[in-house]
């Protein structure tokens, strides 16, 4: 068994320090600092945990007092022989010494050393504990503010001991209170624990909610002296601005964003191995899954001999279907009865009146079935896909949050989707989930700018002045080519009769955005990185063929199909020469005109109330220019679909019914940014 003065030991020489003396209950180390002076360090150990000083006879207060003599004349002499060192007394429990005896080795050991328990000696306080917390701006700081001030609904959530459907525990109630609970066991059967969900299954929420607690019983017990393990977080805003691949880097990111006293990545594993820390991670599925030493550090850690680490890891169910790595990694951890998988379930409308009740009436007792909470509630739940969205948390917060703005949601189906992937995708993009760069060729954006610029014989931007054009122009018009490319692999997936599940593959996604010429090796990167984005997005999850990806909500990608059409052609009414306000396309254009429309159609039988419909008729009932030249398409055209046919006679009111037919997939989406808009 390990005693303290081995663990004071192994510690600091994790932290770069060097043993220079060790004597029976004494040990004396020193590092070199930068500046070429020498930091000492001196320690006493006592590991025996001693009887409390009120059950002492005198024989044994005798022998007390002999013992504290010897340790105090013992600590004068060291200190006076190296008076800089910093000193301390690391004993099991403070019990059973004397009162004078305490108070006389403070002074002797001084600041910042004296006597400690493991629970503080082997700590790194962190910034939000110092007496400037206030004006301490850390990663840890704002996630217990955060989850102060969100309102948290019980998460349901099912235990998963294997990866295929069998493989499920029955679902408890409340995650958070579940993880709470387990993690207060000193010997733990599970020690890797994996919070799986889709984007918005309210995996941050949970995250936030159970570092909380976690922090707030650490901080208490280590203020009367108890050993308990402190939640180390690490997530995407450790990794900003810093060029992360191993666990090394993060560990140093983390300890300089956070830590009072920053140790050093091998201190931080040590406090893992030993069980004084458990590592959170959320949101770093791209570093989970791309080069980094993660997943085999964390196997190392799991399988050592007496390793006491504790791991929770928050990642979207989309990472494991993924990355092969990975799923290959929970399996191993899975059949070794070392790790379970948690996942959280869909919400139901209860959990749609808790919130609102928690949100609209401040918890009021007698409340939780107010007008106001009861008018949300049926809010939600007059569209079947609106109550289909808000069983994900993170929509029905966004709902509830435009209720709470409005006393209302929005006036009909598709502005509650649009607003619904409005925020998504703002979300994301501030999560650092992806970025504008991910779905844009910007060396072509660049030599595009540069070409309109000299053409309207303006200054050309140069060098820094460029890149703050670049991002002006892609925070301005990215936002609606996202919904562009995203349309257009709705449209091709819904629209052209691929309805077996098989997804589309990258190369898809990669046709619908203008790539250029780009060499064979950047070209791979552009494909390696679009994959990697698509798949985290929201919006996307493996499809069922090796390699493909998909929607992960049929209903968002009917959405944006019909939004995309509909998009194309307006585009398309409006481009045409000669064509008055209102009134159509010119006659000479309309054929061109009708194979735009055809296109947005597609090439398979709408289905009648579909959600495409009721897009395309609300479109039409919007605006007289649009209903006009669908007018002129089915009265003058020559549609070479009957179904095609038949959806307009059925859109303007012609007839009700439809017919099979099959064509030509659609165009790709011609995807383009407006650069005059910088002029």
């Amino acid at each position: 068994m390990r005693t303290l003065a081995q663990d004071a030991r192994t510690f600091l020489e994790a932290g770069g320090y060097r043993l220079v003396r060790d004597e029976t209950g004494f040990l004396s180390f020193e590092k070199s600092k930068t500046d070429g002076t020498r930091q000492q360090i001196l320690i006493w150990c006592d590991g025996e945990r001693r009887s409390a000083s009120d059950t002492l006879d005198d024989a044994m207060r005798a022998h007390r007092a002999e013992l504290e003599a010897r340790l105090l004349a013992s600590f004068e002499a060291e200190r006076c022989n190296a008076p800089e060192a910093t000193a301390y007394f690391l004993v099991a429990s403070r019990q059973g010494y004397s009162q004078n005896f305490v108070t006389e080795a403070t002074r002797i050991l001084g600041r910042p050393g004296g006597i400690r328990v493991p629970v503080e000696f082997f700590d790194s306080d962190y910034r939000i504990e110092s007496p400037e917390a206030r004006r301490a701006r850390t990663v840890m700081g704002n996630v217990l503010a955060l989850a102060a001030k969100v309102r948290r609904v019980a998460q349901p959530f099912t235990i998963r001991t294997g990866l295929s459907d069998a493989d499920r525990i029955d679902p408890g109630s409340d995650l958070v209170e579940h993880l709470d609970t387990e993690m207060r066991d000193c010997e733990p059967r599970v020690r890797l624990r994996i919070i799986d969900g889709s984007a918005g299954s309210g995996k941050t929420v949970a995250f936030n909610a159970l570092a909380t607690a976690l922090y707030d019983e650490f901080m208490a017990a280590k203020k009367t002296r108890h050993g308990r393990a402190r939640p180390i977080i690490f997530l995407p805003e450790h990794l900003r601005g810093k060029r992360i691949g191993y666990v090394d880097d993060i560990l140093a990111a983390v300890a300089d964003a956070d830590m009072a006293e920053p140790t050093t990545p091998g201190q931080s594993k040590w406090l893992l191995h030993n069980g004084h820390a458990i590592w959170m991670f959320d949101g770093l599925d791209e570093f989970y899954a791309g080069g980094s030493d993660f997943f085999s550090f964390v196997e190392e850690a799991l399988q050592t001999p007496g390793s006491k680490a504790q791991f929770i890891i928050c990642a979207r169910d989309s990472l494991q279907a993924s990355a092969p790595a990975v799923r290959h990694f929970v399996e191993r951890q899975l059949a070794a009865g070392r790790a379970e998988i948690y996942e959280l379930n869909p919400w139901t409308p209860d959990a749609w009146r808790q919130l609102a009740w928690l949100e609209l009436e401040q918890g009021r007792e007698g409340a939780k079935n107010s007008a106001r909470v009861q008018n949300f509630v049926n809010s939600l739940e007059q569209w079947d896909e609106v109550a289909a969205m808000a069983r994900l948390p993170f929509y029905c917060r966004v709902l509830l949050t435009h209720f709470c703005q409005n006393e209302t949601t929005p006036r009909d189906e598709f502005d509650v989707l649009e607003l619904l992937v409005g925020s998504m995708i703002r979300r994301e993009h501030g999560k650092n989930v992806f970025q504008w760069q991910d779905f844009v060729d910007v060396d072509a954006l660049a030599q595009a700018l540069e070409d309109e610029m000299s053409r309207q014989r303006l200054p050309v931007p140069q060098g820094r002045e460029l890149e703050t054009a670049i991002c002006r122009l892609l925070d301005e018009q990215a936002p609606e080519l996202l919904f562009e490319l995203i349309g257009g692999l709705a449209h091709r997936l819904h629209r052209t009769g691929n309805d077996s599940g098989t997804g589309f593959s990258v190369d898809d996604a990669r046709n619908l955005i203008s790539i250029g010429a780009a060499p064979a090796r950047q070209d791979n990167d552009i494909l390696r990185r679009l994959r990697v984005t698509l798949v985290r997005f929201a919006f996307f999850g493996p499809g069922r063929k090796v390699g493909s990806l998909d929607f992960t909500h049929d209903i968002l990608a009917e959405y944006f199909a019909a939004r995309y059409a509909v998009n194309k052609i307006e585009t398309a009414l409006h481009s045409f020469a000669g064509a008055p306000s209102g009134t159509g396309p010119a006659p000479g254009d309309l054929a061109a005109f009708q194979t735009t429309v055809e296109m947005g159609i597609g090439t398979v039988p709408v289905v009648p109330n579909s959600l495409f419909q009721r897009y395309f008729a609300r479109q039409v009932g919007q605006s007289a220019a649009l209903r006009t030249g669908l007018q002129l398409v089915l009265d003058r055209g020559t549609l070479t679909a009957e179904h095609s046919k038949r959806f307009l006679e059925q859109l303007l009111g012609k007839r009700g019914d439809h017919a099979l037919a099959t064509g030509d997939a659609p165009a790709n989406a011609d995807i383009a940014l407006d650069v005059t808009r910088l002029s």
